[in-house]
């Protein structure tokens, strides 16, 4: 037997490193942290988190999980997709039972600039896991706003890269992406397939610089933006410079946040029926888009517009300029799910 009061062998490996020891992990078990979007990198994030003993833990995520989720999201079962659970719901259950002295707070709803600063609000830091563009940009102008730390992750095919944003000390994500490119332009998950492998080396080197951070050794930071490729066995570091006319953390515009560079939603008249309109600047490619959505569903294309049916249920049509009519969802949440899912930004 032990005295809890001194010794926790759940920790005790963890203790034993040099970085972090004792008061390390007593930092760890105090801290609190969001992990936005509970997809791959969200599941696998949360999972190291909450075994590590962080103390308390938010998620938040709009979806549900589905049976294509099992091969590379690790908190979620055949029961789950068969259920069609909330991914925030079933990942709370989960993370519970791992470590049910971390206090879980679950979230199913869309992060967008009206709950942005919210969710944001309370925490030593912020895990990006999010799957889409303007997310990211509204995250960015969120903890520029507050001041808050946050660790951008990405993952598609076998590349995975990731970067500790800190504002007023590093380059935000502004400076290394000068804004969302077009809709349809860069590929997902969906239309380009992604490994598990990618998944947790990414989500790995974002737990890393996390436990620096959480357990007070902030000077072990990268200051780099890494980036790996698994498949062609290539990993690379890149020192990201501040932009000068960086309109985030230099000029201070936070549009995302405003909402003036947000995704747009709107409720069209008939059943089930709504418009996303994108503000990314630039045509959508039609004919690269259809060859690439053609893979996954029905495909149908003119001059104008494409109209894209994953299921018997659902459909996209979408224009030139990045608009997308979807018919066949319930809520403005599963709209934009779905738009990202497979239009991309």
């Amino acid at each position: 037997m032990y005295d809890s009061d001194f010794f926790n062998p759940r920790y005790s490996r963890q203790e034993l490193f040099y970085g972090i020891g004792y008061e390390g992990q007593e930092m760890i078990s105090e801290s609190r942290v969001l992990i936005l979007g509970m997809g791959a990198l969200g599941t696998h994030i949360a999972d190291a988190l909450c075994r590590a003993g962080v103390g308390y833990i938010r998620i938040v995520d709009r979806d549900y999980v589905e049976l294509s989720n099992l091969q590379r999201q690790c908190l979620f079962d055949e029961e789950d997709a068969l259920n069609c659970t909330p991914k925030a719901v079933a990942a709370k259950e989960k993370l519970l039972k791992i470590n049910s002295s971390v206090e879980i707070e679950s979230h199913v709803t869309d992060f967008n600039p009206h709950n942005a600063v919210e969710f944001c609000t309370g925490v030593h830091l912020v895990m990006d896991a999010t799957d889409n563009f303007p997310a990211r940009f509204l995250l960015n102008d969120v903890c520029l706003e507050l001041g808050t730390t946050w660790i951008y992750g990405a993952a598609l095919g076998s590349l995975g890269m990731s970067m500790v944003i800190i504002p007023g000390e590093t380059p935000c994500y502004n400076c290394l992406v000068d804004g969302p490119p077009p809709p349809g332009l860069v590929p997902t998950c969906d239309t380009a397939g992604v490994l598990a492998p990618a998944i947790m080396a990414t989500a790995s080197v974002q737990v890393m610089e996390a436990l620096k951070i959480l357990s007070g050794e902030k000077e072990k930071i990268s200051p780099f933006l890494t980036t790996m490729d698994l498949w062609e066995n290539i990993i690379n570091q890149y020192r990201i410079r501040p932009r000068e006319d960086c309109p985030s953390c230099s000029r201070n515009l936070r549009g995302y946040l405003k909402g003036d560079d947000y995704l747009k939603t709107t409720k069209l008249c008939g059943n089930q029926s709504f418009q996303v309109t994108s503000k990314s600047e630039g045509e959508i490619d039609l004919e690269d888009m259809a060859q690439k959505l053609g893979r996954l569903g029905k495909v149908k294309k003119n001059p104008y517009l494409i109209a894209f049916s994953p299921d018997d249920k659902r459909t996209i049509t979408v224009f030139k300029e990045g608009r997308a009519l979807i018919r066949g969802v319930s809520t403005e949440e599963e709209a934009l799910s779905l738009y990202s899912q497979f239009i991309g930004a």
